[in-house]
């Protein structure tokens, strides 16, 4: 899931909030983004690998 600094992204919070317990997410929110605290409390609940960018998730993922 991606949360861009430049967007309030209502839904995507709200799917956040859904799928959380899923174990299958990975979230890229990037810093100025209006709710990253809110983010980063959910994200470390619930165990959600979180990153600063999208080229820093991809890059993991390439090596995976």
């Amino acid at each position: 899931m991606f949360f861009a600094n430049n967007t309030k992204s209502p839904i995507s919070l709200l799917e956040l909030g859904l799928f959380a317990h899923s174990g299958k997410m990975k979230v890229v929110v990037e810093k100025g983004f209006w709710r990253k605290g809110n983010i980063d409390i959910v994200c470390e609940r619930y165990g959600i690998e979180q990153y600063d960018s999208l080229d820093i998730l991809l890059e993991k993922l390439k090596r995976e």
